[in-house]
């Protein structure tokens, strides 16, 4: 039984299988340059699904996070000056 985070890998697995069973039963047509373009492909792919954990995790850049901040700060520390005046 595969855990449900590797799950992906099989389909990814699969669709490699059944493209170079066809590819080499000649259901397509082209070099070992065309192979080579299907399987970085999936290689895309898998890669893009590794960066979805990312972005549903909502991670900011630090940069980002870093100016909130200090302009978080500067209004707390002008406030009071601003109540007064």
């Amino acid at each position: 039984e595969l855990p449900a985070t590797q799950r992906h890998n099989v389909i990814l697995l699969w669709i490699a299988r059944t493209f170079l069973e066809a590819w080499r039963a000649g259901h397509f047509e082209g070099g070992a340059g065309f192979e080579n373009q299907i399987l970085d492909k999936i290689h895309v792919c898998r890669a893009q699904y590794g960066a979805i954990g990312d972005e549903l995790s909502g991670r900011m850049p630090l940069a980002y996070a870093h100016i909130v901040q200090v302009l978080v700060d500067v209004v707390l520390w002008m406030y009071p000056l601003m109540a007064v005046a």
